[in-house]
Formats: structure tokens, C-alpha cells, sequence
């Protein structure tokens, strides 16, 4: 059985990041153990975002790295849902609903 992740996408390309082509937030890891997150960070860096505190989201610089990321999720186990801006993205996989 499928865990279920939403993934916020936002626009974070103002200010100084103005070259940002995706951006996301997790809202919905409280419930998840350490090592769960873990994962999922690393998921996110592998597929090309970095942290970043200040904007408090997940930040790339290529569109590519949206469809890794969800990638890397699902072979974690994750039923991914979107939301926030992901329809300005190019189509995404949903694999819950």
C-alpha cells in the first residue's frame, strides 16, 4: 500500500532567484519517521533541488528535476498528489487521488 505525499508547487523565481524553474514545499511529512525524510531529501537532491532556508522550500533551476523528483517518489512508496502551481509545470504523474 501507497503512502501519500503532497507536493506543493510554488513559485519562488522573484528577488535574487530569479532564474528558479520549479520550486516545492512539503506540508504533510510530520507523520513520516526520520529516516522517511531522509529519503525524501535526498530524493529532492538527486534529482537537482537544494534547500533553501530562507524561501523555506526546495528549489531547482531545470524542469527536469520536478520529474525526477516525483520519480524518486514513487520508487520510495509514495502515492504523490500536487498542488500549489504544478499545472504551470509540464504534465506531472499523479499516482493518487
Amino acid at each position: 500500500m501507497s503512502r501519500k505525499l503532497t507536493v506543493t508547487w510554488r513559485d519562488e523565481a522573484y528577488g535574487a532567484l530569479s532564474g528558479v524553474r520549479c520550486a516545492f514545499r512539503l506540508y504533510d511529512c510530520a507523520s513520516l519517521s526520520d529516516s522517511a525524510v531522509r529519503r525524501i531529501h535526498g530524493k529532492a537532491r538527486k534529482a537537482g533541488f537544494s534547500w533553501r532556508q530562507d524561501r523555506c522550500a526546495w528549489i531547482a533551476y531545470e524542469l527536469a528535476a520536478a520529474h525526477q523528483f516525483v520519480a524518486g517518489l514513487q520508487v520510495l512508496g509514495f502515492a504523490v498528489v500536487h498542488a500549489g502551481l504544478w499545472r504551470e509545470l509540464p504534465p506531472l504523474p499523479e499516482t493518487a487521488s
